[in-house]
């Protein structure tokens, strides 16, 4: 079955149930944060959760390249990836890490092929 044979109304069910499921699980975190205490060894591990989840977004992009789960180097974007990082390092600006590291895939895919 491919896209355009799922019909329109079953597309919309699942975005809508999709979309309540994110809410509410991220919901429920904000509402009961207050609500009680957590340990001191918790509330430490928690201060890392942002930077842990960080590498789970780029590696799998830069790592993963074929699209079906398997391992592929691709140097391309290695470099560009490397390049992003070492911006970050330097001026812990997002906009600059975000424009050379696109600049960088960019400009390798056309001129690298």
């Amino acid at each position: 079955m491919t896209t355009s044979e799922i019909p329109f109304d079953y597309f919309m069910i699942c975005m809508i149930l999709m979309a309540c499921s994110s809410f509410f699980t991220r919901a429920g975190f904000i509402v009961m944060s207050g609500k009680f205490d957590l340990d001191k060894r918790v509330q430490r591990a928690l201060k890392y959760l942002p930077a842990a989840a960080f590498p789970a977004l780029f590696v799998p992009a830069i790592a993963f390249t074929r699209g079906t789960g398997d391992f592929a180097f691709n140097p391309i974007q290695i470099i560009a990836g490397s390049a992003a990082l070492v911006v970050a390092l330097y001026t812990k600006n997002i906009y600059a890490t975000l424009g050379v590291g696109m600049c960088a895939l960019w400009g390798l895919r056309y001129f690298v092929g």
